[in-house]
């Protein structure tokens, strides 16, 4: 196993968070292989935005998940990083962690989960941290 390879798994939407970081790390010896969750098909990605605004993890998530287990099967890394995610599946983690026990699985958000902005009792924002929040003791 490489012991320089990391797994980046993101929207990719913006070049300033993970293309840049991406980049940071690739310039600095580290072998990144780019994982991009945000579909470039308007259907899927309209309905991706349905899951998220929902909190739900639907067809569009579970395809994606099932792609990222592939990838991490097939490459091995011995980092897998994931910037903001706020629908991976637990049982995503777990399997991940079975695969390669001596992975490191990274979690980074920018956002606060809890913070008064999202304590709101209101559909929207009281679903919105839900999953994320239950992953959390999942990741390294």
């Amino acid at each position: 196993m490489n012991t320089n390879k990391l797994l980046l798994i993101g929207d990719f939407i913006y070049p300033f968070y993970e293309p840049a970081f991406s980049d940071s790390l690739s310039r600095n010896g580290l072998n990144v292989i780019d994982c991009k969750i945000k579909p470039q098909n308007n259907f899927f990605n309209l309905l991706l935005k349905v899951e998220e605004y929902f909190s739900i993890i639907g067809p569009v998530m579970v395809y994606q998940m099932i792609k990222i287990a592939r990838i991490a099967k097939k490459e091995k890394p011995n980092i897998i990083f994931f910037w903001r995610p706020i629908l991976i599946s637990g049982l995503l983690l777990k399997k991940l962690k079975i695969m390669n026990p001596s992975c490191l699985i990274v979690n980074y958000q920018n956002d606060n989960p809890f913070g008064k902005l999202y304590q709101n009792q209101s559909f929207r924002l009281s679903g919105l941290w839900k999953n994320f929040i239950k992953t959390i003791p999942a990741y390294d």
